[in-house]
């Protein structure tokens, strides 16, 4: 991953951090926070995609929240702070 990619996900990653907190806080298990933050994720695709596009935005979607596992793990084992 490029530099100018790492920085725009980190960017990304500091906005969407107090969502990802309430969503956590708001749900009872791992398991429901995880399925809640897929029904943001379908709500805001369903909102802004229409049709055959879809898939494509699924794709796009899913490869995105791997680099960001990705990046979330490098920052945990370099002890960086999440928040």
């Amino acid at each position: 991953m490029n530099d100018d990619v790492e920085r725009e996900i980190a960017k990304h990653l500091e906005c969407v951090h107090d969502l990802s907190i309430k969503i956590v806080e708001s749900s009872d298990t791992g398991q429901k926070a995880v399925m809640r933050a897929a029904g943001v994720l379908a709500a805001v695709i369903h909102s802004v995609v229409v049709g055959d596009k879809r898939e494509e935005v699924i794709s796009a979607a899913t490869d995105t929240i791997r680099k960001h596992l990705r990046l979330l793990d490098e920052l945990a084992d370099i002890g960086a702070p999440m928040n």
